[in-house]
């Protein structure tokens, strides 16, 4: 055997070993590709009976040999909260587009184009071994409501593999994993003041299906919600007919 050909094979027996430290744990985010059609996730919170369920309308688009998936954010009122462009890349899931939606003082629902300072969303490989596993991503956006020109806020997420774990949906168990988070949400306001809260928590996801649980403590005050239905944009737009009579905006953010 030739030296150069003994390198070869080296070469190849290593970069082998390096993959097989890694775990692709991709089919625990959303099913991209089986949303085609949009599928709307209700969050119940779990620890403020006062909250009411929240909605999130996810769609996976193909744009220009590229992969992305939309997801609305919708308030208890169904009016649209958030508007958030993911792509899916071969080593996980980066943020294009975050836009704030807002309401001014005639009752017209406005939008903010966020600062995408750090675009990481969620990985799709992890250390085999999880106590190695130091891959943090990081989430940051940056803006300014147009409805508060004089506030500014900064919201950032560090999301960690922890572990596996098996979540409930409609009484049947599935595979999932847990993300440790960490995070901030300052608010800097030239009229109110400036503050920072910060948190810690979790999510987690199960295969085939996405985020299932979220939980997040500020120092005592806590933000827990958990899947509880997913449906299809007409039956969100039926609730919105049922709330609001012919007219209604869910769907209808851009």
């Amino acid at each position: 055997m030739s030296f150069r050909f003994g390198l070869a094979i080296t070469a190849l027996f290593i970069l082998g070993t390096g993959c097989s430290d890694q775990r692709d744990i991709r089919d625990y985010y959303f099913p991209v590709r089986d949303l085609d059609e949009g599928l709307v996730y209700a969050y119940t919170p779990q620890n403020s009976p006062d909250t009411n369920t929240v909605y999130w309308y996810a769609i996976g688009l193909d744009q220009d040999t590229a992969l992305y998936l939309n997801i609305t954010t919708y308030d208890e009122r169904l009016n649209p909260a958030t508007l958030v462009s993911e792509a899916i890349t071969n080593e996980g899931v980066v943020t294009r587009q975050v836009l704030i939606y807002s309401t001014d003082s005639t009752g017209r629902s406005v939008k903010t184009q966020a600062d995408i300072l750090f675009d990481q969303s969620f990985p799709f490989f992890v250390a085999r071994n999880y106590e190695d596993d130091q891959n943090i991503q990081v989430y940051q956006i940056d803006y300014s409501p147009v409805t508060s020109p004089t506030s500014r806020y900064r919201i950032t997420y560090n999301r960690s593999f922890s572990r596996d774990t098996i979540a409930m949906i409609d009484g049947l168990e599935y595979p999932a994993i847990r993300l440790e988070m960490t995070g901030e949400t300052s608010v800097r306001d030239a009229v109110e003041g400036d503050i920072s809260p910060t948190f810690r928590g979790f999510e987690i996801y199960a295969k085939g299906v996405g985020l299932v649980e979220s939980y997040r403590n500020f120092d005592g005050f806590i933000l827990h919600q958990k899947l509880t239905d997913r449906f299809s944009m007409e039956e969100l737009q039926h609730k919105a007919k049922q709330l609001y009579g012919t007219s209604s905006s869910a769907g209808g953010s851009d």
